[in-house]
C-alpha cells in the first residue's frame, strides 16, 4: 500500500455469474468500488437517498462506485 496509495480504501473483487445470475445488494461504507466486465455483459443498479441509477456494462467496460453507495 505504501507503494501504490491510490489502493487505500478500494475494494477488489472477481465475481463469475452464470446467464441469469444475480449478486445481492451490497453496501461498501469504507471502501470505493471499481468493476470490470471480462466477458458479457451485466446491469449494474445504484441507489441513492434520492435516486436509482441503472446501467449496462458490455465487456471491456468498467464502473466505479463512491465509498458508502
Amino acid at each position: 500500500i505504501e507503494d501504490m496509495p491510490g489502493l487505500i480504501n478500494l475494494s477488489f473483487l472477481q465475481l463469475s455469474l452464470s446467464p441469469e445470475g444475480a449478486l445481492e445488494p451490497q453496501w461498501h461504507p469504507n471502501a470505493h468500488k471499481i468493476g470490470y466486465c471480462t466477458q458479457g455483459s451485466f446491469l449494474v443498479s445504484i441507489r441513492t437517498p434520492v435516486s436509482q441509477e441503472i446501467f449496462t456494462l458490455q465487456k471491456g467496460e468498467m464502473f466505479f462506485i463512491p465509498q458508502g453507495y
